[in-house]
């Protein structure tokens, strides 16, 4: 069905537009409404152009394919999942709106949302704009994303690429399982952020820190770059071929355990700002540590152990180069 722009359609307590025994395709520039614009309950396409509007989507029992850069939604869910998933792309310049703006608890199946646009909660920041249900789902928050609300990730997974910048973990965006860079992509952590107990933080792409990042749980760069202008509390473990820039001012301190932990192969670490720790830096199987450098004087690495420890069985060769502080309160 193909709705034009300037067309309208208009339903009742029901979908204005329902496709219940086959998949039903949609391609909509006008203004679709009822109390949901379109049902889809065996799944299919919805394709809402940037003059389009509808009010509202629910994906009943198969998975469906959107891509929206108009607006989508109502005074309750821009998008219900009541059954199956599916991948839904909200193009920059898109609104997908409700009091839940994702309503995805009902998903039976694998749920991507990946957002250039804008996801709201009518009920502004303390409201919700994405719920999710269950661990399949993912989030995808690309480079222009504007989320207005929380963002419940129902054991899911938060992807940040595209050049994202993030801010907020554990306040705006609770509960997802895993929040990661993806390889190839980039991101950056703004303000305040925390990841919690038992959840995992992994960068396979490119990851800034720009702002304060508690880490309760685990921050693993495996493997691919990590660039701290901020501040780290907590350890950061890096994997075989990864790399480390912790800029002048920064600071990584992971109290009474190693701060950087390198393991499964050699890692590169250059310390413009403080590393402190338990351990500042331990290596398990080799890789290069700078302090400072010949043109840029500066960087500390200072623990209560030893500033940079081979495990006991480590492999492979350490390089240092010191333009800094060493600081170890236990001697070799």
């Amino acid at each position: 069905m193909r709705n034009a722009a300037g067309a309208y359609i208009k339903g009742g307590v029901r979908g204005a537009v329902q496709a219940w025994q086959a998949a039903g395709t949609i391609f909509n520039a006008g203004t679709i409404t009822g109390s949901e614009g379109v049902w889809l309950l065996q799944g299919g396409y919805l394709g809402n152009s940037s003059q389009g509007k509808v009010g509202g989507l629910a994906v009943f029992n198969q998975n469906a394919t959107v891509r929206n850069a108009g607006a989508l939604g109502n005074s309750t869910y821009g998008l219900d999942i009541i059954g199956g998933g599916g991948v839904f792309t909200n193009l920059a310049g898109g609104v997908i709106s409700g009091a839940i703006a994702v309503s995805g608890g009902g998903a039976a199946a694998a749920l991507t949302i990946d957002n250039f646009g804008t996801l709201a909660s009518t009920n502004g920041a303390t409201g919700t704009a994405v719920a999710f249900g269950n661990s399949s789902a993912v989030l995808v928050v690309e480079s222009g994303s504007t989320i207005v609300g929380t963002v419940a990730g129902g054991g899911g997974t938060l992807e940040a690429t595209g050049g994202a910048t993030l801010a907020g973990l554990g306040s705006e965006y609770v509960g997802f399982g895993t929040v990661e860079v993806p390889a190839g992509g980039a991101a950056t952590l703004a303000g305040s952020n925390t990841v919690a107990t038992g959840v995992m933080l992994v960068d396979a792409g490119t990851l800034t820190n720009a702002g304060t990042l508690a880490v309760a749980g685990n921050l693993v760069v495996d493997p691919a770059t990590l660039v701290n202008s901020g501040a780290i509390s907590g350890a950061v473990t890096l994997a075989g071929g990864s790399y480390l820039d912790n800029l002048s001012g920064a600071t990584i301190n992971a109290g009474n355990v190693a701060a950087v932990l390198g393991t499964g192969g050699a890692v590169t670490i250059a310390d413009y700002g403080a590393i402190l720790g338990f351990q500042g830096v331990q290596l398990q199987a080799g890789g290069v540590v700078d302090i400072g450098s010949s043109a840029h004087f500066g960087g500390v690495i200072s623990a209560g152990d030893h500033a940079i420890y081979t495990s006991t069985g480590a492999t492979g060769s350490v390089t240092i180069a010191n333009y800094g502080t060493l600081v170890a309160q236990r001697s070799p």
